[in-house]
């Protein structure tokens, strides 16, 4: 599930705390064992019902720098969701998604392709909270309070839930406060397990980051018992199931996850090892499920992974995806204790039980892998000393090497009610596995699941469900070194730091359950845990289309600079195709040595030139030479047309004293975003450690039109004004004359007797003249900043007989507008409180033959009106996507562009 220009992997690690079980009108909950029998299947929807509604859980709350952040892909990935529901009004997407924001978490609505922005998050109690900005997106009651309210408020005959996030396999249900952070504590071995790791840690690539004010983590990542709560939450107890529930996460397809939440859902689909990402893969899932007559649950299970197979390219991603009853994995787990009885009760035995090991082992080693090996020497191959293995080909091993035992008939019968040629009942209804060389691996091997066959023939295919059978590890001098995940794998809830055991591990009839076997393999050996957190290597995708990226500097060589003087690193990146996540990085090296260094995850680029800034202030400390190093595409993962034009320097020195060029800081007057008149007012200061004072000012304004993409808007250089002798505090600016309504940039350098600023001053405002003129079928485009809960107005007044049209875009929104008015006329759009802090364009189009002279004013207010929703008006039907700006490659008034303005 990856984009073809650029490959996610989606992992994520681990921790949770236990939190009690509600669910629909019962306090207490549900207890962890009941089965409830789910009811019957979906009725068919009638015209006007809401047929199918698809829950997504965006888990998008990743590390801004990082390489793997899914933020940058949340544009593409509503946009699919908007574009799968057009003309299908039976169908309703609920959205929650939480971005790389610390107040980010938000819920949009997505039916017959319009977007409607709900104010607000439900809290504890169920009801909408217009102060909740922030959920912990792994956290089971959290996220189980959303589905209960989306399920309870949109009433349909189906649901389905799809969580997208970075998953690890068998992400254990304990508090790992003691053995995380810097300065972890050891813990005592529990029984006859491994002891547990000094320390895990959560790679701030694949966790949750920002976690709701108050909560005692830092950070968290999704449990399968986390997980089962939300579950329970939302399907009132298991009474009213999922019929669907897709994990497009990596290692979600373990029997300990699926068999937890079998419960809630009538199946699952997922991948127990790597899971491959395209952000166009929810929504082309969505367009995929009929909703009149509505498909089958199984169906629609089977329709998911068929989809992201067909979506993935054929090579560099090897994959297994699967679909899964759940009804039938009760059959699995009582078969399969079966087999660990009977094993259990040969490695007890004095005269068998070395020779039961060796067996185990062989069976093991025989065994189709799953990655596991995150320690060094790490590396990328399915093969030995992996812990996990494919439970269906590990109970074909078994039958092998136990033959005529009760070890092999019932590890027969496990193999065949996962999966059979018989077509008898079997809980894997649809698989499709892809035989290839991963994209990541600068050595890769090929892994092997088997495929690409949608359904299994022969005996050497994987299943596709995992399990845990650490039956060799790594050998480290008289130690085995097993993972971290030994020291959780059992079934004693009476262990402190294991409060919630996997259900799968439950002891079955015989007594005994698959841990004792584990377990029992390793009485009497030395072994200890290893304490890896998995990261993916820096190596190229050459899967996808090639682009090339330039870079170079934004500064002119800087003039010498004092110490302690701050420095703001700027560059321009150039992108001859779409790039999402591209990492820019910023070096500045004296003497040899590094002494600043600042990577910038660039986004999504578009087509075109980027201004792009680090994320910090170099101050210098030591005077002397300095070099500036700009590097895009930092850690080589893209493969370009040319590599060769990635790097960008310039040199330049510190001096020990001022004077220092100019740093000017300022804004518009009052903020004001919508200006009526070309004289605007600024307030501008400079920085007491930058004088002497500024004695010019030089201003560039820019606008944007149409480029060879029409969606695409380019900058315009509309004029270039110098200010002599400038009072800062109160200065108006006067815009060009060929200043048209819309978006305005001003550009502004300062002067002293040090010399002119290293980067200019950058404001943002609107030109909104009364009377602008507008012909038919041309457009105005405004952006407007605004924060979360802040109420917008905007309105055209006309006249008589002259009519436009006004339309919104949200932040993330690049389909369809989430608001328009296109009635004859005066016009209006109303947005009671922003739903996200960001950019809102807004284009008013000319709707007159004959055109029009509109006049357009704005309203805006702090306090938020405790609107539940704003609703999108008009219908789904638009022929633009929301008009996407670059920046301008502005040059310093030290080019040659400049110097006749000087001279005046």
């Amino acid at each position: 599930m990856f984009s073809p220009s650029r490959r996610l992997v989606l992992r994520r690690w681990v921790l949770r705390t236990m939190l009690a079980l509600l669910v629909w009108g019962a306090a207490p909950g549900l207890p962890r064992a009941a089965q409830p029998t789910p009811l019957a299947g979906c009725a068919p929807a009638q015209p006007g019902q809401v047929g199918l509604l698809s829950l997504y859980a965006l888990a998008y709350d990743n590390r801004p720098t990082s390489a793997w952040d899914l933020t940058p892909h949340y544009a593409t990935t509503l946009q699919s969701i908007v574009a799968a529901t057009v003309g299908h009004p039976q169908k309703l997407a609920v959205v929650l998604a939480d971005l790389h924001g610390s107040a980010d978490t938000h819920i949009r609505l997505v039916q017959n392709g319009l977007i409607t922005s709900i104010i607000g998050l439900p809290n504890s109690s169920g009801t909408l909270d217009p102060t909740l900005r922030e959920y912990d997106m792994a956290d089971g009651l959290t996220l189980g309070r959303f589905l209960r309210w989306a399920r309870q408020t949109f009433p349909a005959t189906c649901a389905n839930l799809t969580y997208v996030g970075h998953g690890a396999p068998l992400v254990p249900e304990t508090d790992l406060t003691a053995v995380f952070g810097p300065n972890p504590a050891q813990r005592a071995q529990a029984g006859p397990l491994p002891p547990l790791p000094t320390t895990i840690g959560a790679n701030p690539d694949f966790t949750d980051q920002h976690t709701p004010v108050g909560s005692p983590r830092p950070y968290s990542v999704l449990t399968p018992y986390a997980l089962a709560q939300a579950l329970a939450l939302g399907s009132n107890g298991g009474t009213l199931p999922f019929e669907v529930v897709d994990l497009a996460m990596c290692f979600a397809a373990s029997i300990e996850e699926f068999y937890e939440i079998a419960p809630y859902t009538r199946f699952i689909t997922g991948s127990p090892n790597y899971a491959f990402f395209d952000p166009a893969g929810p929504g082309q899932v969505l367009a995929a499920i009929n909703p009149l007559p509505l498909m089958t649950a199984q169906v629609m299970a089977e329709t998911t992974v068929a989809t992201y197979d067909a979506l993935l390219p054929v090579s560099d991603h090897p994959r297994i995806l699967v679909a899964v009853d759940s009804s039938r994995l009760a059959d699995v787990k009582l078969a399969w204790d079966n087999t660990a009885a009977a094993l259990h009760v040969l490695l007890t035995s004095p005269t068998e039980r070395t020779a039961t090991k060796q067996l185990l082992v062989a069976a093991y080693m025989a065994s189709l892998k799953y990655d596991l090996t995150y320690c060094a020497p790490s590396d990328w191959d399915l093969a030995n000393p992996d812990g996990l293995v494919d439970l269906r080909h590990f109970a074909l091993q078994l039958s092998e090497q136990f033959a005529g035992t009760g070890v092999a008939a019932w590890a027969d019968q496990t193999a065949n009610a996962l999966m059979n040629t018989t077509a008898s009942p079997m809980a894997v209804i649809k698989r499709y596995a892809r035989n290839d060389l991963p994209w990541f691996d600068p050595t890769p091997n090929m892994w092997v699941f088997n495929g690409p066959l949608p359904n299994p023939a022969i005996d050497d295919d994987a299943a596709g469900l995992s399990i845990y059978a650490d039956f060799v590890g790594m050998p480290i001098t008289t130690t085995t070194q097993l993972s971290w995940h030994a020291h959780w794998y059992h079934d004693d809830n009476t262990v402190l730091d294991n409060p919630q055991p996997y259900r799968f591990l439950a002891d079955g009839p015989p007594g005994v359950g698959w841990d004792e076997v584990f377990q029992e393999f390793w009485d009497g050996e030395s072994t200890q845990t290893a304490t890896c957190i998995p990261q993916l290597p820096t190596t190229r995708d050459t899967a996808g289309a090639l682009v090339d990226l330039t870079v170079r500097p934004l500064l002119r060589p800087l003039s010498a600079l004092a110490l302690e003087g701050p420095i703001e690193l700027a560059a321009a990146v150039g992108a001859t195709a779409s790039a999402p996540n591209v990492l820019l990085r910023f070096q500045v090296r004296q003497n040899n040595t590094l002494v600043f260094s600042s990577t910038v995850n660039t986004g999504a680029l578009i087509t075109g030139t980027q201004r792009i800034v680090a994320s910090a202030i170099w101050q210098p400390t030591v005077a002397g030479p300095f070099k500036v190093e700009i590097m895009v595409d930092a850690d080589d993962r893209i493969a370009e047309l040319v590599e060769t034009n990635n790097g960008a320097l310039f040199d330049s020195t510190v001096g020990p004293s001022l004077p220092r060029p100019p740093i000017i800081r300022g804004l518009v007057a009052e903020r004001r975003q919508l200006w009526p008149t070309r004289a605007i007012s600024l307030t501008l200061s400079q920085d007491q450690a930058s004088l002497p004072a500024v004695s010019r000012l030089l201003v560039q304004t820019y606008q944007f039109k149409p480029g060879a993409d029409p969606r695409v808007q380019v900058p315009l250089l509309r004029g270039i004004q110098s200010i002599a002798a400038p009072s800062l505090a109160n200065l108006t600016v006067t815009l060009p004359p060929t200043t048209q309504p819309g978006a305005v940039l001003l550009y502004i350098w300062a002067q002293s007797s040090a010399g002119w600023s290293v980067n200019p001053l950058i404001l943002r405002l609107n030109y909104a003249p009364p009377k602008a003129g507008l012909a038919n079928g041309a457009s105005h485009i405004y952006r407007l900043v605004a924060t979360r809960g802040e109420m917008l107005q905007f309105t055209t007044r006309l006249e008589t007989a002259q009519d436009v049209d006004l339309f919104v875009w949200e932040p993330y929104v690049i389909g369809p507008p989430t608001q328009q008015s296109t009635t004859f006329g005066d016009d209006t759009i109303t947005l009671p409180a922003a739903p996200l802090t960001g950019e809102y364009v807004l284009l008013v189009r000319g709707a007159s033959p004959s055109g029009a002279l509109y006049t357009l004013s704005g309203r805006r207010a702090g306090e938020p009106l405790r609107q539940a929703q704003a609703v999108a008006q008009g219908g789904p039907a638009f022929p633009i996507r929301r008009p996407l700006f670059l920046d301008p490659d502005a040059e310093g008034p030290t080019s040659s562009l400049y110097l006749p303005v000087l001279l005046k």
